[in-house]
C-alpha cells in the first residue's frame, strides 16, 4: 500500500510504500544471548572432572541463578502502572494539605465564615471528593470510595448552609470511613 500522492508545484509525487510492522530491536536481546552463552560455557566447563575451580569463584548454583536472570526478560513497567499505595501517597501529598487546612480553618473560626465559603470551600470540597475517590480498594470505584465521595458532597452542602456542627460531624465520619492503610490520617497531622 502506498502513501497518497501529493502535488508539488504542479508535479505529482508518489511516496514510498508504508511499513506496516515495526522493525524488531535487537539492542537488548543480543547482549543477553552473549552473556548467557558465556555463563553456560563457564558452567559446563566447571562440571568437567579436569576442572579445578580457583578459590573465590562462584558456585554452580550462583552461575545458574545469574544465567536465569540474564536469559529471562525483565518485565516492563507501563506508564500509569502503579500500585495502590503509591497512588494514595501521591494523592496524600496533593489533596490532604487542602483537607487538613480547611478543617483547621473551620476549627479555628468555630463557625462557617463568608471568607471560608468564598475562598476555601470549593477547593476543600474538591479535595475531599478526590481524596475519597482514590481510597477505592478495586480498580473501578467501589462502595468505599462512593460512600466517601457522597460524604464529601454532604459536607459541602452542610457548609454552604452554614451548619457548622453537622459539617464537623460529617467530617469526622468521613475520616473514620477511610480504609486502614496509607490513606488514614488524623486531624492533627501536619499538612
Amino acid at each position: 500500500r502506498l502513501n497518497p500522492a501529493f502535488t508539488l508545484e504542479g508535479m505529482t509525487v508518489g511516496m514510498a510504500p508504508m511499513r506496516r510492522t515495526p522493525v524488531p530491536r535487537l539492542g537488548g536481546l543480543l547482549p543477553r544471548i552473549l552473556a548467557l552463552v558465556a555463563l553456560c560455557r563457564g558452567a559446563l566447563w566447571s562440571l568437567s572432572s579436569a576442572y579445578v575451580a580457583p578459590e573465590g569463584t562462584m558456585p554452580r548454583r550462583q552461575v545458574i541463578a545469574v544465567a536465569a536472570q540474564v536469559a529471562l526478560p525483565s518485565t516492563v513497567a507501563f506508564a500509569g502502572d502503579r500500585d495502590r499505595a503509591s497512588m494514595i501517597l501521591n494523592a496524600r501529598r496533593k489533596y490532604l494539605p487542602r483537607v487538613l487546612g480547611g478543617y483547621k480553618q473551620l476549627k479555628a473560626d468555630g463557625k462557617v465564615t463568608d471568607a471560608f465559603i468564598e475562598e476555601t470551600l470549593p477547593r476543600f470540597v474538591k479535595a475531599l471528593d478526590l481524596w475519597g475517590s482514590i481510597q477505592r480498594l478495586e480498580e473501578a470505584p467501589d462502595k468505599t470510595s462512593k460512600r466517601l465521595m457522597k460524604e464529601a458532597k454532604a459536607i459541602g452542602v452542610a457548609l454552604k448552609a452554614r451548619n457548622y456542627e453537622e459539617a464537623m460531624e460529617t467530617l469526622e465520619t468521613y475520616r473514620k470511613d477511610i480504609p486502614a492503610g496509607p490513606g488514614e490520617f488524623a486531624w492533627t497531622d501536619e499538612s
